[in-house]
């Protein structure tokens, strides 16, 4: 779900940071949002892997759940993100 207009949302993102920024924060949330977008789209179109397979494909052991599992990553709080991030779902 990309941004319509990506000079707009840049400016706005850049406009929110605080006076004392530096160019690596306006680079971070321009990167951050450029990644939330494509990651959203990736599971609209179910382009996503279970974290088995994964930890099989990188040999992490049993502990490596620590890392992954988000307890507080509900589906209330994913679409509560997603609102914040995109807006009202039409």
């Amino acid at each position: 779900m990309a941004s319509g207009n990506i000079k707009e949302t840049a400016r706005r993102l850049v406009k929110q940071l605080p006076e004392d920024s530096i160019w690596d924060d306006s680079m971070h949330e321009i990167y951050l949002r450029q990644s939330l977008e494509k990651g959203f789209v990736d599971s609209q179109n179910a382009r996503t892997i279970r974290v088995e397979e994964v930890r099989q494909r990188f040999g992490l052991d049993e502990w490596s759940w620590l890392i992954t599992h988000r307890p507080w990553q509900t589906e209330k709080a994913t679409a509560t993100l997603r609102q914040a991030i995109f807006g009202p779902i039409r």
